[in-house]
């Protein structure tokens, strides 16, 4: 019955990484080592799409939880059954490792939460969710 909850107490545990930042290799962007994500608008970004509104609400839960625990929260959407993220550090004037470690939390969430969701349905996939930037 409550076995959506247990990914979210997973995230929890999740150790935070070293306060040591990580230095990007030359020509590298800000992108790179983050798979799934791009740069657009000098903001990391990332669209996903659920079976339902449930899974969406659920993933961004599990998100929630990962920008408590990094301290750090994303600009982002949620219509229906997409969700729209966006991470930039504002006080640093762009994209930083803290975005990006971010962003690799995110990509290891499990992707359905949901128990009612339908086993039919297609995984998660990148796509529109906004109108405009």
């Amino acid at each position: 019955m409550l076995g959506w909850l247990l990914p979210l107490l997973l995230v929890s545990l999740v150790p935070l990484p070293s306060g040591a930042q990580v230095q990007r290799a030359p020509g590298e962007t800000p992108a790179e080592a983050v798979p799934g994500w791009q740069v657009v608008g000098g903001k990391l970004h990332r669209d996903f799409r659920f079976a339902s509104f449930v899974e969406a609400f659920g993933f961004m839960a599990q998100v929630a939880l990962i920008a408590e625990r990094l301290g750090h929260h994303p600009e982002w959407s949620n219509v229906y059954n997409s969700v729209c993220i966006d991470l930039t550090s504002h006080d640093r004037g762009g994209i930083t490792e803290l975005d990006r470690e971010f962003a690799r939390r995110v990509n290891a969430l499990p992707m359905f939460l949901s128990p009612l969701a339908d086993s039919r349905a297609a995984p998660p996939a990148v796509g529109p969710c906004r109108t405009s930037r």
